[in-house]
């Protein structure tokens, strides 16, 4: 258990150390829509989706730009071979979970929209981590 936890607080150190989890105007819409319910809350996710996607997309942007990378892409560049279809898959796949969790969902608490945007916010952050640690372990030395 010990060993778990402490590699669960390095993982959110380092999560925290590369990548901007919540903006601050994520923040401060989330402050004032909380008071006022789900669609203001809504909004704010699916702004703070937006900032994510555009992340989201520097970090395969700087990977297609690396030389290591480029050959295993078979080209340079985000919109040829492996690079994009990872992208492509990827998007399809957030889009298609997120429709079934909503489904899901609709015997619960939360509007349709709420929680559609709550999900694509998990599944945003968790693939800027991802792309992320890829191109943080392949620019670090190792000891």
């Amino acid at each position: 258990m010990k060993k778990t936890f402490i590699i669960l607080a390095a993982t959110v150190v380092l999560y925290a150390g590369t990548v901007r989890a919540e903006s601050a105007a994520y923040q401060y819409c989330m402050k004032d829509a909380s008071k006022i319910g789900d669609s203001a809350i809504a909004e704010c996710m699916k702004a703070e989706n937006g900032r994510l996607n555009q992340q989201i997309y520097k970090e395969y942007e700087q990977i297609s730009l690396s030389p290591d990378f480029i050959k295993w892409n078979n080209g340079s560049g985000m919109f040829r071979g492996r690079l994009k279809s990872l992208y492509e898959n990827w998007s399809k796949y957030r889009d298609e979970y997120c429709d079934l969790y909503v489904l899901s969902m609709s015997n619960y608490t939360g509007s349709t929209e709420y929680n559609k945007q709550s999900c694509l916010l998990d599944a945003n952050k968790t693939q800027l981590l991802q792309m992320s640690s890829v191109l943080r372990n392949y620019n670090s030395t190792p000891e």
